[in-house]
């Protein structure tokens, strides 16, 4: 577009946000059930995504003579470094993920530019207040994983990349203060990541399950005839930590068991002693002390974060702290520790907000460093109520119920909320850390009761619940999510004719795959990123997958496989996109390369050839993941508009900060 009539058609579109402020700020519920109720007010949908005032992301240096965290600075945020002297230096950088140096002289980050999950390693020298983010590994279209900070050789670290041959990861030793980059070790071509020592000396390789069915070759003529699906899920044990004189380790392992539990190993005889197991749940996070390498607290959660302190002295320090939350449903977690153990930030969280306090041990105090800035909020968010329901054979599901608050004793709209993977599941935590509450708590507060379920396959309910999904996706997962409203209609909870379904990733297959299965239980769905070709999915996994395919070859099928083949197909949406009757809302990020663009834009022609109604929202510069503010925004914003139309739930008429995104060229001004 030519600058002049760029600019021209921005100042329409600033004229238009003016009328939209004029006709006023809320379209008004529509439904039966909430034009009566006691609704709370409107949250815009930025105050969910655009968190510029809340503090996070506290971190100790390894010797505890520096403080990191990420808050507001001027109308932006930044990274905050604070020293030992008290000073403390800005930094304008951001990524994925940050950690420490051994020395704790440099932060290093990962940090996608591209949207494509190209990640890069850069430092940031914290001995220099103006120091700006340097790239190491400055390869395009190379991915690179950080593999190991080396506590004993504090100058290297090692990392894996793919720059020699992009379906395989590489071992690379890089010196931090001049980037120069040695080849360790390189990968035979059949592994999947490097075994090494706490030095960094390479001791093997952990070989892929599936190199003898490489993607595009031929394949061994039994496994040309047999079906890859398998319920047979490999045992997993991980080291957790070793005693300081190496006679006891302390490992998590499902070996011969049904759930994850904690075990504390003899070292000489290798005889295992059970710590601790949760009748409900895999043992989830455990928190060790590098001191001494024992336990000190793990996280279980079937149901509502459950927390066992291991460490009597540190259960006695932290109970003073515990204590102000007494009365509330709440979590919490040990988030970092200097090397002496004696000073720890501790994250407390509820439905709502998280908050970061500084445990000082020695002193047997505690202080607030700072929150997530949403109390206000916080007041108005209804708390998610674990619940279950039976499966039509015979299977408990899990999930959480949010009911828009002041619609006691109503039939509201429903919103079924599936999540991502499908090997992952939904958690009960504050909004800034699980994307799906935060859609659960948007959603209810614009009138919908949202059922987010943890279908079947779903992580850390144990072995058999993880199995149950193999071969059936588009199948019984599909059951698990139909059953759910059904019983949400049977607790007297949902209207049944406004029920919607809606997910990312997975979740969004599985809402188009509902309006093809149970196109009378389901009004409507919005679909965010989700495959609609299963076998072309597989075949267009990024190369450097190819050796870490085994979940879905053995849960879904190898697209090699003709008994495979056909079942993926004729369990993909955009195959049976003759069958979907009712509005659809599909939104796609261009740079995506788990699903690609493609998918979405094939079954959107597909939809429209056949006259169906479909709305399709595609942002240019977002991937796979809703990281960015921005593309979150305009995710929730085309929802609520969406199912205001579907459901009769209540919506803005428009959002500032979505208005400043697409002014600013952040976001398409028109879609």
């Amino acid at each position: 577009m030519l600058p002049s009539l760029q600019a021209s058609s921005r100042r329409i579109a600033l004229c238009a946000l003016v009328g939209l402020l004029v006709c006023g700020c809320e379209r008004a519920p529509v439904h039966p059930g909430l034009r009566t109720a006691d609704l709370p007010a409107l949250i815009p949908a930025y105050e969910f995504v655009f968190h510029r005032d809340g503090l996070g992301e506290f971190s100790f240096s390894p010797d505890g003579s520096r403080l990191r965290w990420t808050g507001p600075s001027r109308w932006g945020r930044r990274l905050h470094v604070r020293n030992d002297d008290g000073s403390i230096h800005r930094y304008r950088v951001g990524g994925s993920t940050m950690h420490w140096s051994a020395d704790g002289r440099r932060l290093l980050i990962l940090a996608d530019q591209s949207g494509a999950e190209n990640h890069h390693l850069y430092r940031l020298d914290l001995d220099d207040p103006n120091a700006e983010a340097r790239d190491l590994t400055p390869y395009p279209g190379v991915r690179v994983w950080l593999y190991r900070i080396l506590d004993s050789d504090p100058q290297h670290v090692l990392v894996l990349h793919n720059r020699r041959d992009r379906n395989v990861r590489d071992l690379y030793r890089i010196d931090l203060a001049s980037g120069a980059e040695e080849l360790i070790a390189t990968n035979p071509g059949d592994a999947v990541a490097p075994v090494t020592d706490a030095q960094g000396a390479v001791l093997g390789w952990r070989k892929s399950e599936v190199a003898e069915r490489p993607r595009g070759k031929p394949r061994p003529a039994p496994l040309r005839e047999r079906s890859a699906l398998s319920r047979e899920t490999e045992d997993k044990t991980q080291l957790l930590g070793v005693s300081g004189d190496h006679r006891r380790a302390w490992v998590l392992s499902n070996k011969a068991r049904e759930r994850t539990a904690l075990f504390e190993v003899d070292t000489a005889t290798g005889v295992g002693r059970l710590v601790y197991e949760d009748p409900h749940a895999d043992v989830g996070r455990v928190v060790m002390s590098k001191r001494t390498g024992e336990p000190l607290m793990l996280v279980t959660q079937a149901d509502y974060p459950r927390i066992r302190i291991l460490d009597p002295a540190l259960e006695a320090d932290l109970k003073p702290l515990l204590n102000e939350y007494a009365g509330m449903r709440f979590g919490y977690d040990v988030v970092s520790m200097d090397a002496a153990e004696k000073r720890f930030v501790i994250s407390m969280y509820t439905h709502a907000d998280r908050r970061y306090y500084l445990l000082d041990r020695g002193r047997k105090t505690y202080e607030l460093l700072g929150g997530s800035g949403q109390e206000e909020l916080g007041r108005t968010l209804s708390v998610p109520e674990a619940v279950e329901f039976r499966s039509r054979d015979g299977l408990t599901i899990p999930a959480y119920l949010v009911r828009p608050p002041g619609t006691e004793g109503k039939r509201v709209p429903l919103v079924v909320l599936v999540h991502g993977g499908p090997w992952s599941r939904v958690v009960w935590s504050d909004p800034r850390r699980n994307e799906d509450m935060l859609r659960a708590h948007f959603l209810a507060n614009r009138g919908y009761a949202v059922l987010a379920i943890n279908f079947r396959g779903s992580t850390g309910y144990g072995r058999s619940f993880l199995t149950a999904a193999v071969g059936e996706v588009g199948g019984r997962m599909q059951d698990d999510l139909a059953d759910g409203a059904r019983w949400a209609i049977e607790q007297g909870i949902a209207d049944p004719g406004a029920i919607a379904i809606m997910g990312h990733s997975y979740g969004g297959y599985a809402s188009l795959m509902a309006l093809v299965r149970d196109s009378s239980l389901f009004a409507c769905a919005v679909d965010i990123a989700g495959p609609t070709d299963l076998v072309r999915l597989i075949e267009a996994f990024p190369p450097y997958w190819e050796l870490e395919l085994s979940y879905w070859y053995h849960f879904v099928g190898d697209p090699a496989v003709p008994i495979d083949r056909e079942r993926m197909r004729r369990t993909s949406p955009l195959a049976l996109a003759d069958r979907i009757e009712h509005p659809i809302l599909i939104v796609q990020g261009k740079n995506d390369v788990r699903v690609r663009a493609e998918q979405s834009v094939r079954m959107v022609e597909a939809l429209r050839s056949r006259g169906r109604p479909v709305q399709y929202v595609a942002i240019p510069e977002m991937g796979h993941s809703l990281g960015y503010w921005a593309h979150h925004l305009r995710v929730l914003r085309a929802a609520e508009t969406f199912l205001a139309d579907c459901l009769g739930g209540r919506a803005a008429r428009f959002d500032p900060l979505e208005w400043a995104a697409r002014l600013s060229g952040r976001l398409p001004l028109f879609d």
